[in-house]
Formats: structure tokens, sequence, C-alpha cells
């Protein structure tokens, strides 16, 4: 019986909108729609995937560089991410914004507190997705992150540089306040199966594409 309810759970597991392979760099660059102008460049590397009692646990590192190559944000920040056996992804957003306000105030106490930003296995065109909140203390710095009105628009199967994927798009607003800046913006962004995201569009306020990220090349580092 056991091993028949096993087999039924992992017919029902889906791959997660996630990559799960370390040693993967992920690179992508943003650019001003209008003109195509590049005024951004992002790095990820996945480091390591670790079992734990809810599933897997992938870290990674994401760097930030303005078009001129400098860093942002302090240098690489170190993240991670939750996936369960059903392939939800969960996402801290608060302990994603407190490592790099570790970066840029490294003797300050920091906290983080925040409801993860799911991103459910299976999903339909129509769908809701959950809120997402995070509130962040770095020193005297606080800052306060909400994810919301987040709804799953279609699938759709795009080409960039690193290849052709099918994907699910999702918009969502996020608002960002600190004493620092403050964002308030909308996004679309795609997601494919075994990857994560290929695309994210900022959004300006008649939904139309501002600036546009899309990943370029993936590479496998040398053991």
């Amino acid at each position: 019986m056991a091993a028949l309810l096993l087999t039924a759970f992992s017919a029902m597991a889906q791959e997660p909108y996630y990559n799960t392979e370390p040693g993967r760099v992920y690179y992508y660059e943003r650019s001003k729609v209008s003109n195509g102008k590049l005024t951004q460049t992002t790095q990820l590397d996945f480091d390591s995937l670790k079992n734990t009692p809810n599933g897997k646990r992938v870290y990674y590192g994401i760097l930030l560089r303005k078009a001129n190559g400098h860093a942002m944000l302090g240098g690489r920040a170190d993240l991670h991410v939750d996936i369960n056996p059903r392939g939800d992804v969960y996402m801290d957003m608060g302990r994603a914004l407190e490592a790099v306000l570790k970066n840029m105030f490294p003797k300050a106490k920091t906290s983080s507190q925040s409801t993860p930003a799911i991103m459910p296995a299976h999903m339909n065109p129509g769908d809701t997705l959950p809120d997402a909140h995070a509130v962040v203390k770095a020193g005297s710095v606080k800052a306060t992150v909400d994810i919301t009105e987040r709804s799953v628009l279609r699938y759709e199967k795009i080409t960039t540089p690193a290849g052709t994927f099918d994907c699910v798009v999702i918009r969502e607003h996020k608002v960002e306040k600190t004493s620092l800046f403050n964002h308030d913006e909308w996004s679309e962004n795609w997601y494919a199966r075994g990857i994560g995201y290929v695309r994210h569009d900022k959004l300006d306020e008649d939904m139309q594409a501002r600036e546009r990220e899309i990943l370029i090349r993936i590479d496998q580092k040398q053991e």
C-alpha cells in the first residue's frame, strides 16, 4: 500500500517552475523597451541542492550589475528557495531583502518576517495566486514589501537568446517602501518548468512594457 501511495504521489508531482540543478549559471540582460539601451545585468549562480523535511532547498547567489559593469547593492547576495514535494516553489522575499541589506550595512543587526511568494506547480490561466508580504529591518532602516494582485494570464512559448521555452505568464503588483527608496510597479513574468523566469517586463501605467529583462545564456560551472 505504501508503495502504491508513493507512486501515486510521484505521479501528481510536477517539475517546479525553478532550477534544481546545482552548477548552473544564468545570465540576464535588462534593457529599455523604447530604445534597447542596456540598463542592468543579472547573474544567478546555483550553488547547491539539499533535502529538507518539507522537500528541497535550492541555494543560489544573485549579482546585479549596472550597464557599465559596476556591482549593485553591495555585490552578490546569497539566497535560497524551498520546493515542496508537489513542486510548489516558496520564495521568502523578506530573507532576500535582508541579504541585500546585510551587504549594504554589514555591521547592522538585521531581521525579517514574511509570508512567502508561492509559485504553484499547477497553474491555469485565470488563477489568482496568494499575496506575499515582508517586513525587514537593518539597524535603523525598515523596509516593507507587498506583492499583490498576482494573476495567471496565459501559457506562451517564447524565444530568447538562451533558447525557446514553454512558459506560464504571471502579472503582479509589487510595492517596496524603505527610508532609502520606494518602488511601486507592475510586472509580467514568464516562467518555464525546470528553469525559472526567462523574461521579466516592468510595466508602465498603461500596462505596456517599459523595461525588459531576458535570459541570454545558461552555463554550467566547470568542476
